[in-house]
């Protein structure tokens, strides 16, 4: 394992006021493995990169890096001397030096001789070619993000982190610079640990994924795995689009509005139904809908339908609808029960 974290806690202030922004953390991430920690603003994902990068100091837990202990009992290894290459959300060059003395810096501090050669080395692996000599800060939002890449890259980190790096830039650029990025780490067997609130920049770049929520890992999988097999209600309805309709449970049965869905165990109780905008489909029989809305996108068609006062989506290959649906695969949980004050 690349990086191993252990039990790491972290939280802010003392005392009633603390606030406990990682929550006993256990992760693995894999040589030369592309791993994503996503998830919504203040959930501690950069936190926890900040953790192992050395910027923070955890409460408590240990973090493990190429097989050596960076934070353990007794011992925290300094930020430079833990083997990392880092990536920020701003471009954070000097906008005193050259593009190529932004990228050398990092050797130069090593008293390397070979410092300009393998950054202008890089530049060309990162796409500037011949922008060497030119001032750092005359550079797009895009080229000096690509400068931040290529000078974490020149000192051959064997795990090399990016926080939230590409959420300044525009989306066309996004998608062109996390192609690269993915592209190098795995020319140069790299380990990533990449954190975004960007679900399509998780899913398209990552071997697995993360998924956090107020200090916890919900679950970490392949992105498959996440978007098909969600094991909570909050992963189902972060990874893509999750519809829900309420339900009962009576008598080892499943209902809605009356409509058998099917066998379950377990006495009357309500129940919630979550599923994806292609497990369900028009029917012949079966659940009672209106149709609300038809959109044309292309690869499929979506509609908007309503059951009962819910409203759903179903995206199908088919432009066809009808007065009923059927779920083809589905989560159920059970849901509260109305007190009679409610």
């Amino acid at each position: 394992m690349s990086v191993v974290l252990a039990g790491v806690t972290k939280s802010y202030g003392s005392g009633a006021a603390a606030n406990r922004v990682v929550k006993g953390i256990d992760l693995e991430i894999h040589d030369a493995e592309i791993f994503t920690l996503l998830g919504p603003s203040g959930c501690g994902k950069t936190t926890t990169l900040r953790m192992i990068a050395g910027l923070e100091q955890p409460d408590s837990g240990t973090i493990h890096i190429n097989g050596e202990p960076v934070v353990a009992p007794g011992r925290l290894v300094p930020p430079e001397q833990r083997g990392l290459g880092m990536v920020f959300q701003s471009h954070a060059i000097w906008p005193h030096m050259t593009v190529v003395e932004n990228v050398a810096y990092p050797l130069k501090l090593r008293n390397d001789p070979q410092a300009r050669t393998k950054a202008l080395e890089l530049l060309q692996r990162v796409g500037l070619t011949g922008m060497g000599d030119r001032p750092a800060h005359a550079l797009s939002g895009g080229q000096q993000q690509r400068v931040s890449l290529a000078r974490a890259l020149i000192t051959r980190p064997k795990v090399l982190l990016l926080d939230e790096p590409l959420s300044a830039l525009d989306a066309g650029l996004r998608v062109e610079l996390r192609v690269q990025i993915a592209e190098l780490a795995r020319a140069a067997k790299l380990s990533v640990l990449l954190v975004t609130h960007d679900q399509e920049e998780a899913m398209s770049i990552s071997d697995r994924i993360g998924v956090m929520n107020g200090g916890v890992l919900e679950q970490v999988d392949d992105p498959a795995g996440l978007y098909r097999r969600p094991k909570t209600p909050f992963v189902g309805s972060f990874i893509g689009h999750m519809n829900h309709l309420h339900a009962v449970r009576r008598a080892g049965s499943i209902y809605i509005h009356r409509v058998f869905i099917r066998e379950s165990p377990g006495f009357e109780e309500p129940v919630r139904l979550s599923f994806r905008p292609e497990s369900v489909e028009f029917a012949e029989v079966g659940i009672p809908c209106v149709l609300r809305s038809r959109s044309f996108l292309g690869a499929f068609t979506r509609f908007e339908v309503s059951v009962g006062q819910e409203r759903i989506r179903i995206d199908s290959h088919s432009d066809r609808a009808s007065n009923f649906l059927r779920i083809r695969e589905c989560m159920i949980e059970t849901v509260k029960m109305p007190t009679a004050e409610e």
